[in-house]
This record gives C-alpha cells, structure tokens and sequence, in this order.
C-alpha cells in the first residue's frame, strides 16, 4: 500500500480482494470468484514489459574441474547495494535450472532502467544449488554492473565451491 500513487484504484482492488470466495487456475490466469456472484478477478502473467526493459547478460563459471548435478539449478540476481549494512534490493534475477548444462552457464535479467539511479551501487550475486536447494557454488567477490562506467553485457561471474 505504500506504492500506490495518489488516485489508484488501491482502495477498490482491497475491497474486491477482500470479498474474494473462491479461487481457481485457468490456464496461466487467476481467476478469483467474488462473494454472492458479484464478479471475478483476473490475473495473467504479463512478465515485465519488454518495451521499457533492460538487461544484464553474462555467463557463470568455475575453477575447480567438477561436473554440475543434472538437477542443479542456477540463481544470479541484480541487487541494489548502496546502502551499507542494509539488505541488498533485487532488482530483477535469473532463476532456472541448468537441465544438465555444464558451466560456462549463461544468464540474461531483465530489469526497467527507469528504477536506475546514478549514484547508486548495482551488483550480482550468483548460486548455484543441486536439486533440494544445497549451495554447491556462490560469487565471493563484488561484480559491479550498470553504474559508474561497468558493464551490462557479457559479465563474467566466477563462482567458488562451497564445502566440497
């Protein structure tokens, strides 16, 4: 409630949300059923707008010579890291499974450079996990990207082993 601007329909979509019986999947929509057949609420899952967004592409990788799980998967987030011993703020990710895919693995996040301020700190952080979620692999370094001169393209992420 603390993003809707002055004059949305905040107010409205809470009541509706509020009065909400039943819901159902249709397809990719949410379809949620009103009380007392007053309606139903839609949602379908537009993803960003490809018209206003951006992107930070590269690949990650590794030293040590070891196969990935064919069940690993691959998480490499954008995150706002300008303000000291605050969480970091993602700003957009990459998260799929590598399907057996050896590294190098390549990543691509979308992200809406109007949410880009200049004097602000974006970097990546990269995982890679097996099947049930144990980190097999995580960045130690700061990968600076979009502001103040580094890159938004072929970002190289080394990656190091955890606990092996």
């Amino acid at each position: 409630m603390a993003m809707c601007p002055e004059g949305s329909l905040d107010a409205q979509f809470n009541m509706f949300l509020s009065n909400v019986r039943t819901f159902v999947m249709d397809g990719d929509n949410l379809v949620m059923n009103l009380f007392a057949d007053a309606g139903n609420m839609v949602f379908g899952n537009g993803g960003p707008s490809p018209v206003n967004m951006a992107e930070v592409t590269g690949t990650v990788s590794y030293l040590v010579r070891i196969a990935l799980p064919d069940d690993a998967n691959l998480l490499v987030q954008l995150q706002d890291t300008s303000l000291a011993d605050a969480p970091a703020v993602i700003m957009g990710e990459y998260n799929a499974p590598t399907n057996g895919v050896q590294a190098p693995l390549p990543f691509a996040i979308p992200y809406d450079p109007a949410a880009i301020e200049d004097n602000r700190t974006y970097t990546l952080s990269a995982r890679i996990t097996d099947g049930v979620g144990n980190l097999l692999f995580i960045n130690d370094t700061s990968i600076p990207v979009i502001t103040g001169g580094n890159p938004t393209t072929d970002v190289e992420v080394l990656v190091v082993q955890v606990n092996p």
